[in-house]
């Protein structure tokens, strides 16, 4: 493997690392690098994923206020009118009643004047409010390959069924409703998509990592030890990324909030003891 990377990039361009799971990350020098090593991959076949290079990562933003009756295109639109390059619009629906709100998420091309639009106060005779999106607390799976930690617009490692495990697209799947699904990730009988599964808890329960990365591209095999894929392209190392989309395991927030209640109640338990002694 190690050959095969030197001859497309050579020997200095990239390092290494073996992971705990048999895994192999490749870490690229550079943007021109990576990309080559991209290309390599994919002339031989190569399955592999990666992620979505930062300098091509749209700047998300929502924009508050705005009717929801209000068109996408128009929108797009009184943004381009003011300056900004606009990717995408689209209103954001109430997550249980499915009902429109008002508010819609803007994409944005990763330029120094998009940063401008949080100054915005008015769009379509509208004072509006624009902010950052919340972050998001699940682990990303690749609907692909089912596989945690990436998505499947980066991903090229074998497709794999939701419901059975079968190397096929869900579409064609063939298992019948009474029949038992079977997990791609850990083998189970529950389908790929489910939160409880094993290795989903597995990852929901790494600690954070403040750590941040030397080396800015990377890449990495996730299957096959004698294989390479990419696993990160980002300015940061993608353990530490995937790390930062954990959410916390419920255990350690009851923990962290019964001891504040303890210690909100230790210093009532003290002011109330020194007004006593004052009365007394």
């Amino acid at each position: 493997m190690i050959e095969e990377i030197s001859s497309l990039v050579g020997k200095d361009a990239f390092t290494a690392k073996s992971l705990a799971n048999g895994s192999v990350r490749i870490n690229a020098t550079s943007v021109d690098d990576f990309q080559k090593i991209i290309a390599g991959l994919r002339d031989k076949n190569t399955h592999y994923f990666t992620y979505q290079l930062k300098t091509e990562r749209a700047l998300k933003v929502v924009i508050r206020n705005l009717h929801h009756s209000l068109e996408p295109k128009d929108i797009k639109d009184a943004l381009e009118a003011d300056g900004y390059k606009v990717r995408n619009v689209a209103n954001i629906v109430h997550w249980r009643t499915k009902d429109p709100l008002p508010l819609f998420f803007v994409d944005l091309e990763p330029t120094d004047e998009s940063k401008n639009i949080y100054q915005l106060k008015t769009l379509l005779h509208t004072r509006i409010v624009v902010e950052s999106p919340r972050p998001k607390n699940d682990i990303a799976q690749c609907k692909k390959c089912q596989q945690y930690g990436h998505t499947r617009t980066y991903c090229t490692l074998p497709i794999v069924c939701v419901k059975c495990g079968d190397n096929h697209d869900n579409r064609e799947c063939t298992k019948k409703p009474d029949d038992k699904p079977k997990c791609g990730p850990c083998g189970g009988n529950h389908p790929a998509n489910y939160k409880g599964c094993p290795e989903c808890k597995k990852i929901a329960k790494k600690p954070i990592s403040k750590a941040r990365p030397k080396i800015n591209q990377s890449i990495s095999n996730l299957t096959h030890p004698h294989l390479l894929f990419a696993d990160a392209v980002s300015n940061r190392d993608p353990a530490a990324r995937n790390n930062d989309l954990q959410p916390q395991s419920n255990t350690n927030r009851l923990e962290q909030l019964m001891e504040q209640l303890v210690n909100q109640n230790a210093q009532i338990l003290g002011l109330l003891t020194t007004l006593i002694n004052k009365l007394t």
